[in-house]
């Protein structure tokens, strides 16, 4: 693809003018199937990444093999792991998977340093994401400290839910999702089962009273 055109497509997720002729000038395209992991602890950064299409999903690990979903990188988005690993220069602390079909412009680490120093558009555009990402942390962070597991999961299974009303998810993969213990899900999900909500098949759950869950998803904002 042209340069001009991969800056069109750029703006078109986004982007402002100046920011996408800047990458599109800069950087590659990449392309990876869903289900594999970009990058993992330990990795140093390859540089600055512009989504096109797809999702990345932003894995923290902790003790106990627990886990926790950060946050999901699409089109237009920045991944504010990557952002520190290159301002910093540490290597990634969390892991990077793909959930579908996934297409990005990447920026080398000296192309991205010198981007921010002489790219004014370029410059803004990622500062406003990282104050973007950093707001969405804290509405996290809040959630977990304040928000009743069941009204996380239910605005958790109302935001991965398909057309078709069907969330494609282990109870430990939701356990990831709302920063709680599989057995926590499990409890929550039997109770919506016997409230008539959902579903629950192997690797699956089906949505049975999208208002419902509505209704017990309440005032619960992080997405």
């Amino acid at each position: 693809m042209s340069e001009a055109g991969l800056s069109l497509r750029l703006q078109d997720v986004g982007l402002p003018a100046g920011a996408a002729e800047a990458v599109a000038a800069n950087g590659r395209t990449i392309t990876a199937p869903a289900g594999a992991v970009l990058f993992r602890p330990g990795d140093p950064c390859g540089g600055y990444v512009a989504p096109l299409k797809g999702v990345l999903s932003v894995v923290l690990a902790g003790a106990g093999g627990r886990e926790l979903a950060l946050y999901r990188v699409g089109p237009g988005d920045l991944c504010l792991q990557t952002f520190q690993c290159l301002v910093t220069g540490a290597a990634y602390a969390a892991e990077g998977r793909v959930e579908s079909a996934f297409e990005a412009v990447v920026v080398p680490p000296s192309r991205f340093d010198a981007l921010m120093a002489d790219s004014r558009p370029f410059r803004g555009w990622v500062l406003g994401q990282v104050a973007a990402r950093f707001a969405f942390l804290a509405r996290l962070v809040e959630a977990v400290a304040t928000v009743p597991i069941s009204q996380r999961l239910a605005a958790a299974l109302l935001r991965l839910a398909d057309g078709d009303g069907i969330v494609v998810a282990t109870h430990a993969e939701l356990a990831a999702e709302i920063a709680t213990a599989r057995e926590v899900v499990s409890r929550a999900l039997a109770a919506f089962v016997a409230d008539g909500l959902v579903e629950t098949a192997r690797g699956r759950i089906v949505l049975r009273d999208r208002d419902g869950l509505s209704r017990a998803a309440g005032a619960s904002t992080v997405t």
